[in-house]
């Protein structure tokens, strides 16, 4: 009686911990990150969204991390080569550099003792800043995030 009470307390702790980590993996923001990296891993990763944050740090014209707002008066329906983009694509553009900027510091928060993801954290944290205020500028808005 005392194991087959053992084993079904064992079994409803192992069906507690399944629920829980379901719970937890379905309201995740982003699945690829929630899974520890190596660090190896976790390095690769930085810097395919440090270059991802660079690019559109490009198409926004702030290349060297200064805000360069774009003013309603200057808004265009779009982008062409060399030309500013408009609003709605300045505050998409802003959306996607704090995506990755939020992909970065989680990716540093599961590797608290490295000092270079902190900073990238910093760094990216910085750009998604220069970019959410770039959106405001020229009047929008990048839903969750403000500088």
């Amino acid at each position: 009686m005392r194991n087959r009470t053992r084993d079904i307390a064992s079994l409803v702790i192992a069906a507690l911990f399944a629920v829980a980590a379901q719970g937890c993996a379905s309201s995740a923001p982003n699945k690829d990150t929630m899974r520890l990296q190596s660090p190896e891993e976790a390095r690769d990763s930085i810097r395919g969204e440090r270059a991802r944050i660079d690019a559109l740090q490009e198409r926004l014209g702030d290349n060297d991390g200064a805000p360069e707002p774009v003013q309603a008066d200057d808004v265009g329906t779009g982008s062409s080569a060399g030309a500013m983009p408009g609003c709605d694509e300045t505050c998409q553009i802003g959306s996607s550099v704090c995506s990755s900027s939020d992909t970065i510091c989680e990716i540093a928060e599961q590797h608290p003792t490295n000092d270079a993801f902190s900073q990238d954290c910093s760094w990216a944290r910085d750009a998604c800043k220069s970019a959410v205020s770039q959106c405001q500028a020229c009047g929008g808005e990048v839903a969750g995030y403000s500088p």
